[in-house]
């Protein structure tokens, strides 16, 4: 989070990097009902801060990622 602070030190959002992600219903429908219930600004400052909490989490404990579900590769659907 640290990131944030020292990128918006004169109050602009110094982020130029595009990350784009394909989420499932259930995935999209979970952060919806985040935002609502959160005044956060958009779906995607939401989606963008869970993504800096999860990189400090894994950083910290990498084996977290060992219990994730995530979808099958190409080579793997094959």
């Amino acid at each position: 989070m640290e990131a944030m602070a020292k990128g918006s030190a004169k109050g602009k959002d110094e982020a130029s990097v595009m990350l784009g992600l394909r989420l499932d219903p259930d995935e999209a429908a979970r952060l919806d009902a985040i935002a609502e219930r959160m005044l956060v600004g958009s779906r995607h400052a939401l989606a963008r801060a869970c993504l800096l909490l999860g990189l400090d989490a894994v950083e910290h404990d990498p084996s977290l990622l060992l219990g994730v579900k995530g979808r099958k590769s190409r080579r793997e659907r094959t």
